[in-house]
């Protein structure tokens, strides 16, 4: 299995840094300001978990790690006295201080929209990217093949192509009908036998039997030789690079790529509103051991 990193970045912050005591639940600023003032020098009880390299609990209790130095360096200077108590889960956290079991909660906690409804976050001091684990083996050929066939890309390349011929086909019937009896015969015939003349031209297998006779359709026709020549090298070139790219670097290469495949979060973390964005057909995995 290997790894692909995006750049979207997801903060991941310390809840409750600042305003300790003002730590809202989801009745707004004027219940923080209902609540009863702490008596001067309560111990604050600091909820945090398990998650290195933020939190890490070593063998005689002690707590380390990058969110908790902050924590300590910021209760330090502004003399407050606490203590860490644990809860399993990220969850508990939320609710624990939300519901004012907790002061503040000290661990690897990510800003979303829904949680600050019910609590103050301080400022983010930390930017992950976000990871995208994909199967290691390549896709077949064949399912390379069906994905860019059914792409919105190809699809718009095929309706461009289609477009031009169109118009080309109504230009030379327009140009011909009253000089050239292969595109006359009344509106219907002229332009299914001009448009018929177009798609051979692009595609450069005309029989000669049909072509333009006065100097205008005649210039139009070298022109429209001219350009599909470059429009269909292009659309080959672009199908094959596509291919051969998709052979190389797999199925998802960007988050975007996630709205065509099934994407398998971890159960016991919050799901990224990244994938939901993206349209993708989600489903829960265990958290694997090693990360």
């Amino acid at each position: 299995m290997r790894r692909i990193w995006e750049s979207n970045i997801l903060p991941c912050c310390l809840a409750g840094l600042l305003g300790l005591a003002w730590l809202l639940t989801g009745t707004g600023q004027a219940a923080a300001q209902d609540r009863p003032q702490d008596p001067p020098g309560r111990e604050l009880i600091v909820a945090t978990k398990e998650a290195p390299p933020f939190a890490m609990k070593a063998p005689d209790g002690t707590w380390k790690g990058i969110s908790i130095e902050l924590w300590r360096r910021i209760a330090e200077e502004m003399k407050l006295p606490y203590r860490f108590v644990e809860d399993p889960t990220v969850q508990g956290l939320l609710e624990g201080t939300a519901a004012g079991r907790y002061d503040a909660a000290v661990a690897a906690l990510t800003i979303t929209a829904e949680r600050e409804r019910v609590l103050d976050f301080s400022q983010p001091f930390y930017l992950s990217g976000l990871g995208i684990a994909v199967p290691s083996a390549s896709p077949t050929a064949w399912t390379l093949i069906v994905r860019t066939l059914t792409s919105v890309g190809f699809l718009q390349a095929i309706l461009a192509l289609i477009g031009l011929t169109l118009v080309v086909g109504l230009l030379i019937w327009f140009v011909e009908r009253r000089h050239n009896e292969d595109f006359g015969g009344g509106a219907i015939k002229g332009l299914g036998t001009s448009i018929w003349w177009s798609a051979e031209a692009m595609t450069q297998a005309s029989t000669g039997h049909l072509a333009p006779k006065t100097g205008i359709g005649r210039a139009l026709a070298v022109l429209w030789m001219v350009a599909s020549i470059v429009a269909i090298a292009v659309f080959t070139a672009s199908v094959t690079s596509t291919l051969t790219a998709g052979k190389l670097q797999g199925l998802v290469t960007n988050v975007n790529d996630l709205a065509s495949v099934r994407v398998g979060p971890s159960r016991d973390r919050p799901r990224r509103n990244t994938s939901h964005r993206a349209a993708s057909r989600t489903g829960g995995f265990p958290r694997p051991r090693t990360a």
